[in-house]
């Protein structure tokens, strides 16, 4: 069985800065063969496996997890509202002049993240095989991944501009 890993070449560990690959391992139980997907961090492939405490993360999970909230951020107003300020205060530091943003400095609106948001997670849905790795790598720059985070980050269309979202992981 072969499976398309839809961050394949994306994820990175943020512990140690190693790019995770896709990988897989089968398992018997009794006659049945059962195959389960990961994303392994290289230094654990590399050296050894105690070398990077993140290891690896279930594929499936990873996956899932990210795109839930995604779906989830996409449809909250005062999530992006909130990340369209920071984004903009963080990225126009210097051509601010008081707390307030001109609107020639702002290069982020609730719009454009918005519809960004929805434009991939619809695409992404109608997206089959390799061509659902091929559309992530379009709107993703990378995912880095911890024990405690998940930060993805995301290119905008027809812009040069990205931003970052943090889904903390609660043990």
């Amino acid at each position: 069985m072969y499976r398309n890993f839809l961050f394949g070449g994306l994820v990175q560990c943020e512990n140690c800065s190693s790019k995770m690959t896709s990988c897989f391992t089968n398992k018997r139980t009794g006659k049945k063969l059962k195959r389960y997907y990961y994303y392994r961090c290289t230094s654990t492939l590399r050296q050894d496996w105690q070398t990077c405490p993140v290891k690896q993360i279930s594929a499936e999970r990873l996956e899932n997890f990210c795109l839930e909230n995604l779906e989830r951020i996409s449809i909250d107003k005062n999530y992006i509202e909130n990340l369209v300020f920071r984004l903009n205060n963080d990225f126009q530091s210097g051509c601010r002049a008081g707390y307030e943003l001109p609107e020639v400095c702002s290069k982020f609106s609730f719009e454009n993240i918005s519809n960004t948001l929805k434009f991939f997670l619809v695409r992404l849905k109608k997206s089959k095989g390799i061509e659902r790795n091929f559309f992530a790598k379009r709107f993703l720059s990378k995912i880095l991944y911890s024990l405690e985070t998940i930060k993805i980050h995301f290119a905008l269309r027809g812009s040069a501009a990205s931003f970052e979202h943090t889904i903390w992981l609660r043990g």
